[in-house]
């Protein structure tokens, strides 16, 4: 049982990710966030400041949970193919600052529009304004990161791919998760209109990455190709 520990460990660590991605990239914006609105989502942002810093701060936690489960993946994958289980893990560690500065623009915007002293001695008007240049700017950096979240999953898949020990049809699904993410960022930089209309697809695409959240939870530390059609089944 102490070999099954781990496995199931890093696939509930990487639900909690997922779940707090969510969270953070998509129920908070969509809360606070009023595209065009500098006004309205400062003011969203103070009526809702506690839930805002919440999140930021969920949104660091996952990123140590991340790289925690990473690095596990590392353990697991090594002897596949040490090469490529390195590659995955740099993509990974190439991304942590950048989301760290994604997060200080946050951090400076809910500051600004919390500043009673900065708003009479600016305005409340431009101090709106830029709290709102400050959430655009932590929503590039983040698109940048989108594109790192897509590349680690292409060498995840591809050891998954060789293990033997992973049902193929997890590894097909982490390389097509790193496509859409890959594509959802090429379509916010090539055809912005496009975003709301293609983004839908990029984001099933996304959704493959959880196959692997069910085979660490399902796993049972062998490493056979029995097992892997044992958890195929209990995916399914």
């Amino acid at each position: 049982m102490g070999s099954l520990r781990p496995t199931r460990i890093a696939g509930l660590l990487y639900l909690v990710v997922v779940v707090a991605g969510l969270m953070v990239l998509k129920v908070v914006p969509d809360h606070i966030i009023v595209a065009g609105d500098a006004a309205a989502t400062a003011n969203n942002l103070r009526a809702s400041e506690t839930l805002f810093r919440v999140a930021t701060l969920v949104d660091l936690l996952a990123e140590v949970l991340f790289l925690i489960v990473v690095l596990a993946l590392y353990r697991i994958f090594k002897g596949v193919h040490e090469g490529l289980a390195a590659v995955m893990v740099v993509f990974v560690v190439i991304s942590l600052p950048i989301i760290l500065i994604a997060v200080s623009f946050e951090i400076a915007a809910v500051s600004l529009v919390g500043s009673a002293d900065l708003g009479s001695a600016f305005g409340r008007p431009q101090l709106d304004a830029l709290a709102s240049l400050l959430l655009d700017l932590h929503d590039k950096a983040q698109l940048v990161d989108v594109m790192l979240w897509g590349l680690w999953l292409f060498p995840l898949g591809a050891l998954q791919l060789r293990s033997g020990f992973v049902p193929r049809v997890v590894g097909v699904l982490a390389i097509v998760a790193g496509a859409g993410y890959v594509l959802d960022l090429a379509i916010s930089v090539v055809a912005p209109d496009a975003t709301k209309a293609l983004s839908g697809a990029a984001s099933l695409a996304q959704a493959g990455e959880l196959a692997t959240v069910v085979w660490l939870l399902a796993a049972r530390g062998d490493t056979s190709r029995a097992a892997a059609h044992r958890v195929v089944a209990v995916a399914g």
